[in-house]
């Protein structure tokens, strides 16, 4: 039977779940033929590369139990995969066999680098929470920050300037509130990180259906976030 679509979806919404649906589907068939999935972007450095992946990559990774804290911790060599944290930092010999990861799906991914490496997953609570503002980030010179794919403006509700009471990055569209968190963050790494050389990819995930977005899908899926050292 032919499917019918739910004419209450608008067109173009429509055609972001199909362009959604079509894009796991080849993956998974890929997956299970054993052919790698490339990766969505990537960005040299010459430390390494960071790369945006649709789904878990075949790599050694190491990532944190994220729950939008404002909490970083340090890798070493103990696994940090049931640890809660929103952010790595570690050592460029730490990465020999291994990458970095973050997850996301509308929050910003932040790569820091310079003398060590860091990944932090930085959504409206961790922005508030000044996650951007901990010790094991200030205390380092960091060369290049990269803000990777995420959404920019989205909807909140009035009570939600109250998070961020000083912000110019709300703005009034037929009478709803936007609130555009990518701006946001950039101000904070302005401020926190003068020196530093602050990049952005300047993709939202929201508005390309490649990445997964859980504004626009309510999708569980993730963008993996991925440094790996070259």
């Amino acid at each position: 039977m032919q499917k019918s679509w739910d004419l209450s979806i608008p067109l173009q919404d429509k055609k972001c779940i199909l362009n959604k649906s079509l894009q796991k589907s080849f993956s998974a068939v890929l997956s299970n033929f054993g052919v790698k999935v490339n990766s969505l972007l990537t960005k040299k450095y010459s430390q390494g590369r960071f790369e945006v992946f649709p789904e878990r990559p075949e790599l050694d990774i190491i990532h944190v139990k994220q729950e939008h804290t404002s909490i970083i911790k340090e890798y070493t060599s103990e696994s940090l995969e049931d640890i809660v944290a929103d952010g790595i930092i570690t050592t460029f010999e730490c990465l020999s066999n291994k990458a970095l990861a973050i997850k996301t799906a509308d929050c910003l991914p932040i790569l820091f680098l310079g003398d060590k490496v860091a990944l932090v997953h930085a959504g409206w609570k961790g922005l508030a929470n000044g996650i951007l503002d901990h010790k094991l980030l200030t205390q380092e010179s960091w060369s290049h920050i990269l803000i990777g794919p995420s959404i920019h403006h989205y909807e909140v509700q009035p009570d939600f300037k109250d998070n961020f009471p000083n912000s110019p990055h709300f703005s009034q569209r037929n009478k709803a509130l936007f609130f555009n968190l990518q701006a946001e963050a950039l101000d904070q790494l302005k401020e926190l990180f003068p020196q530093s050389k602050i990049e952005d990819t300047r993709v939202c995930t929201w508005k390309n259906s490649r990445y997964n977005s859980y504004r626009r899908d309510k999708t569980k899926q993730r963008n993996w976030n991925i440094f790996i050292k070259d």
